[in-house]
């Protein structure tokens, strides 16, 4: 079972991360996503952030290429206010940081 978000909880998830944070990682580009944002970065990256129900979010740097979405790392239980900073890290795609995101490949 998937969570669901709406459109008004979109919003605060663009709130949280902040229209200057967005900009910086997408250029103010937001796309939906069934439980929260996709943020597209570049070269086929993109920074997911997923609303859970325990009221936190999952942050997941992604690969999109031809319709196959690849994990390369997630941040869970991050809350509204290391949301902007988790987001921005997670766009920053060709730093290898182990620390912060362990599932990451080597890009």
């Amino acid at each position: 079972m998937t969570f669901k978000v709406n459109d008004k909880i979109r919003q605060t998830i663009g709130a949280q991360i902040g229209r200057m944070t967005i900009a910086a990682i997408s250029g103010g580009r937001c796309q939906r996503l069934d439980d929260g944002i996709r943020l597209p970065v570049g070269y086929g990256y993109c920074v997911d952030v997923h609303y859970t129900p325990a009221d936190d979010y999952t942050v997941e740097r992604v690969f999109v290429r031809d319709g196959k979405v690849t994990s390369h790392g997630a941040e869970t239980m991050v809350y509204a206010d290391m949301l902007s900073d988790t987001a921005y890290r997670a766009s920053c795609f060709r730093n290898d940081d182990a620390e912060y995101w362990p599932a990451a490949l080597t890009v």
